[in-house]
């Protein structure tokens, strides 16, 4: 999988933590998740559709789930409610719309994220598909974020119009 489509998703992750919830994450190392590996905590799911296709889940552990809420609703969440099944939904969604102002040229579009919160639960990603699995570690837990892109097309030289500045902040993130 090309870096540069992973990259937009650990850069909207790391951003989305530090300045929205006052939370930093250290970035493990990437890695190859297995499809159907059960997840546990709370995952909210979004579908990729336009230039490419694919999945992103932002999984949170039940405390990182529980801090995010509360973080969001400046007060203190003790429980997995629908405040908590809400925070979960908007924050994929902030990874996912941020990564998109990040890969403008592939044209992708918006989609509704979907939350599990099953003790244990699996994502359908698409068959055939590597998983690219970015784990993270916060003060509040673990989290990760795995997704699958794929594409028809080849890729344009440039994924975005500000591709030289996002290159450098990219080649930051992964060093």
């Amino acid at each position: 999988m090309d870096v540069r489509l992973i990259n937009p998703f650990v850069l909207a992750t790391t951003t989305m933590f530090e300045k929205m919830l006052d939370c930093p994450l250290k970035r493990g190392e990437l890695g190859v998740r297995p499809a159907r590996d059960p997840y546990q905590g709370i995952s909210g799911v979004m579908e990729l559709k336009g230039g490419v296709t694919g999945l992103v889940v932002l999984n949170l552990s039940r405390n990182v789930a529980l801090q995010a809420a509360g973080a969001m609703l400046n007060e203190h969440v003790s429980e997995l409610n629908v405040h908590v099944v809400d925070t979960v939904g908007e924050l994929v969604s902030i990874v996912n719309g941020q990564a998109r102002a990040r890969l403008t040229r592939l044209r992708l579009k918006p989609a509704f994220p979907k939350v599990l919160k099953e003790r244990f639960h699996t994502v359908a990603f698409p068959a055939g598909q590597k998983v690219i699995h970015i784990p993270f570690e916060s003060q509040w837990g673990p989290l990760c974020v795995d997704l699958t892109i794929s594409s028809a097309v080849e890729f344009p030289a440039a994924l975005n119009e500000h591709e030289d500045e996002a290159a450098l902040e990219a080649a930051a993130v992964l060093a």
